[in-house]
């Protein structure tokens, strides 16, 4: 029996990744709710240590998961709490917990006393990922403080007599750039043995394809084309072999030009033989019910083709996709006795949709299609379909299988598809195919111009008119407020709030707010360059995106910033666009993501850029409220649970890419503007040149390091 660490589940939208970090330091985990008996962890002598995960809650707040106070007294082992965690461990030994006036989310270094073992040879000042409302006010007398943000508040504490220590930032993701030293440090301090190992990822999950399905029995596989079910049905394949497997492709009218025929073609070069099922009709006018939650009582949605609310959207999407298969189950007489489901899906679906599979107490951030109630019931009640097989079920969680055995979710999807003999097509096979144009088109009927939109709007006035200088102010907000004045007045920008609002990650919880858009008032950059190119230098546009970092430090009803192309926009809109999911609306998102698509491969990005989702918004700027405007979004990540916007210029987005992008949209006719999102995730991380760099090494190693 290999020693373990317990993580105790406190609702961390990256309770996951903290799991996959410990095992990629050969120590096996457990997760486990958080209030897990303290006697039960305290006689498992495999046990070395305790991992209390960060969480949505406030310590004082009336939803505060359940937990043992006894843990922090009797345990007497290890103990390392991870945000909220270090919050519930110092209020319980007598500190004290408050909302400060100034949210710290984003990257930013903090001042270490390297004499604590966590940071045991380090450097005293490292780079970390903050994001959080509630922070330490006291830490009591029992614990002291070996870390602090420049913002004075406490971003690490450790017990004075006893092995437990907290930190108020997220070293599990790749944002806070020494995290993995940081959790080595802790498992040395808790004498873990570093002996665990996980056996050959393929032979793993063909076995247990294997074991779980009986003689006689086909699966059904449903393969949008995006990598996790690829993965899945190339497994699947190999396990059981041509006769046995059944896979679908349901084209739901949300792809991209041409993708379907594109997913059927690459799949076959596997030999894997996919039935292309036309179902526009089904899902345009599908409507679904939405369960009960909290004090809102379950309700029938609209159709689909009418539907506004984001979250509507996704539980439609997600049911019509299991209502569909049924009724593909009986026009091609299968025989559902002998039949079993087989769903391919990542751990960051499940984690962002509040799955119990990833966590208990997660807040549901977005619903996935891959994770609504209904699936949920499908997957666990289905009298039809006995059985399920999903990559969760290989490895004992959500995308284990991936997560778990390789460093990336990008390098685990593509190097297991080309072991399994697949060509990765990333040009027809895209990473995540299956909401997509759907969710990327913003739909709504109304202006969000509310009390948020007319708080931004004071906010954003009096950024323009500051004259603050950062040196001499006293206060944390000042100082933040001082330096975004600096850059507004260094790059003579106009600032404005849009009426329309979007979905982000801020306190590992869901927020639904208003984006603030930024212009240049001269056309942009110290060239004054036309706005058919990118306007500004590769270090203006890093001043961009520290502004965009700043602002919803203080702006807390901002979650997301953009920059607009063209003539400032010094007046904020107030009116929009009416938009639903009709056909003429998703041409118009269709047109201007392939226009997108074709410069990613002119301009060989396709594996350098994560993700470049483009998005149709419902706002016209000055051609009025027949029109729309397109956001482009090019993304860095890891994990996909936090990532940041590639700076234009860099290798990574050279000025030619972006300026070809812009102007080749710009010349549809229905395009007011094209904006380029400036907002990492969480919101508030900065971008530098070389994190961009350590993300692509990892993505796409040599084949010797993936060997390894």
């Amino acid at each position: 029996m290999h020693d373990y660490v317990v993580i105790l589940d406190a609702g961390s939208q990256f309770g996951k990744v903290i799991d996959r970090k410990v095992r990629e330091l050969h120590v096996e985990t457990k997760i486990l709710p958080l209030d897990t008996p303290t006697a039960t962890l305290r006689d498992d002598e495999n046990i070395k240590a305790v991992i209390i995960s960060g969480g949505p809650s406030s310590v004082y707040g009336d939803d505060a998961p359940k937990f043992n106070a006894d843990l922090f007294t009797e345990l007497g082992k290890p103990i390392l709490g991870i945000c909220y965690g270090m919050q519930l461990m110092t209020l319980v030994l007598g500190g004290t917990i408050e909302r400060k006036a100034v949210r710290e989310d984003g990257q930013d270094c903090v001042d270490c006393d390297t004499t604590c073992p966590l940071f045991a040879g380090m450097d005293a000042k490292q780079l970390v990922l903050l994001t959080h409302g509630d922070s330490v006010g006291s830490c009591g007398d029992q614990f002291k403080t070996v870390a602090v943000s420049p913002s004075g508040i406490v971003a690490a504490v450790a017990h004075r007599e006893r092995l437990l220590f907290g930190v108020q930032f997220h070293p599990e993701v790749d944002l806070t750039v020494n995290g993995v030293a940081i959790f080595k440090n802790f498992l040395t301090v808790a004498k873990c043995s570093f002996g665990f190992t996980m056996a050959d990822r393929e032979t793993t999950a063909i076995n247990h394809i294997r074991e779980r399905t009986s003689d006689g029995q086909n699966v059904l596989c449903l393969v949008s084309g995006g990598v996790d079910s690829t993965v899945c049905a190339a497994l699947l394949l190999k396990a059981l072999g041509p006769e046995r497997l059944i896979c679908i492709h349901i084209d739901h009218g949300f792809m991209r030009e041409g993708e379907s025929a594109a997913v059927v073609e690459a799949l076959s070069v596997i030999g894997v033989v996919v039935h292309r099922i036309d179902a526009a009709e089904d899902f345009a006018n599908a409507t679904t019910e939405v369960p009960a939650k909290g004090s809102r009582e379950a309700y029938i949605t609209r159709k689909l083709k009418d539907c506004v609310s984001p979250e509507d959207k996704r539980h439609i999407i997600g049911n019509t996709f299991m209502k569909v298969c049924d009724n593909v189950t009986a026009s091609m007489n299968l025989d559902v006795d002998k039949l079993l489901l087989a769903q391919g899906t990542l751990r960051p679906d499940l984690i962002e949709s509040g799955s119990h599979l990833a966590s208990s107490k997660a807040d549901a951030i977005k619903t996935h299609h891959n994770d609504t109630e209904l699936v949920r019931i499908w997957l666990t009640q289905s009298k039809r379909i006995t059985m399920t097989l999903s990559l969760c079920e290989f490895c004992g969680a959500v995308g284990g299988l991936l997560n778990r055995c390789l460093s990336t979710i990008r390098m685990k999807c593509v190097s297991l598809v080309e072991t399994l003999g697949c060509l990765m097509r990333l040009s027809c096979v895209n990473l995540f195919l299956a909401l997509a144009l759907a969710i990327r088109t913003l739909c709504t009927e109304a202006p969000a111009v509310g009390a948020p939109f007319e708080a931004t709007e004071s906010f954003l006035r009096k950024l323009e008119e500051s004259s603050a200088d950062s040196n001499a102010t006293t206060t944390t907000t000042d100082r933040i407020l001082a330096q975004a004045a600096t850059i507004v007045r260094e790059l003579d920008l106009a600032l404005a709030v849009l009426p329309i609002q979007t979905v982000g990650v801020q306190g590992d919880g869901r927020t639904y707010s208003n984006a603030v858009v930024l212009s240049s008032k001269n056309g942009g950059g110290a060239d004054h360059r036309n706005a058919s190119t990118t306007p500004w230098t590769t270090e203006e546009w890093s001043q961009l995106l520290h502004l965009a970092r700043l602002i919803p430090q203080v702006a807390h009803h901002v979650n997301r910033v953009v920059f607009a192309f063209g003539a400032p926009i010094g007046t904020s809109p107030r009116t929009v666009t009416p938009t639903t999911l009709q056909l003429d609306t998703l041409e118009r998102i269709r047109s201007a993501d392939h226009i997108v698509g074709r410069y990613i491969s002119e301009f060989h990005l396709v594996k350098k850029l994560s993700q470049v989702p483009v998005v149709l918004i419902p706002l016209g700027f000055e051609k009025g409220d027949t029109a729309h405007s397109v956001v482009i979004r090019t993304f860095l990540t890891n994990d996909f649970m936090t990532g940041k916007p590639a700076t234009p210029g860099s290798e990574f987005l050279p000025h030619e890419a972006l300026a070809a992008m812009v102007a080749g949209v710009q010349q549809l006719t229905f395009v007011g503007r094209v904006l380029f999102d400036l907002t990492a995730k969480p919101p508030g991380c900065e971008t530098s040149r070389n994190d961009r760099m350590g993300m692509i090494e990892i993505f796409f190693p040599r084949r010797t390091t993936m060997e390894k």
